[in-house]
């Protein structure tokens, strides 16, 4: 009787202890979950960030280039390549020029950005979901920025 408890016992034991072990590892966590896969749902969707200058805007604010100066690791692809970026906007696009709410169209060539867009991995093309700029606004104009030489000049 004794003997029949003990193998009862056991196997009641081994049961709890793979089920526990499945439980542990989660969704996501089985073969094809890792080097860019999720659980055969196709590749993983990452976050690129890509940091540089506006280049241009196009005219209907549908898409905009800027010079890439630098990213994170999965936007680095695209920064190796040296030419300038194509991103897509969409209506949820958020745009903040200097701190404050703004449109694509407010933005123009020589303003700072950093663009996150989701994408799966390796992707070629990108929607733009966040567009910080700053704009680095002189406060005095450049035909006044310069006193005249001729000002303190004796009279001849």
């Amino acid at each position: 009787m004794r003997r029949i408890f003990l193998l009862a016992l056991t196997g009641a034991l081994l049961v709890a202890m793979s089920a526990g072990t499945a439980a542990a590892k989660g969704p996501g966590s089985g073969k094809g979950a890792s080097k860019g896969q999720s659980n055969g749902k196709g590749p993983a969707t990452v976050t690129y960030v890509f940091k540089g200058q506006m280049a241009s805007v196009a005219e209907d604010g549908s898409s905009f280039e800027i010079a890439l100066r630098g990213g994170n690791k999965a936007a680095r692809g695209a920064v190796a390549s040296g030419e300038p970026l194509s991103l897509a906007v969409t209506p949820e696009t958020k745009v903040e020029l200097n701190d404050q709410e703004a449109s694509v169209a407010d933005l123009q060539a020589g303003d700072e950005v950093v663009v996150q867009a989701k994408a799966p991995k390796g992707a070629a093309s990108f929607t733009a979901r966040t567009i910080p700029a700053e704009r680095d606004e002189q406060s005095v104009p450049a035909d006044e920025s310069a006193p005249d030489d001729n000002s303190d000049a004796p009279a001849a």
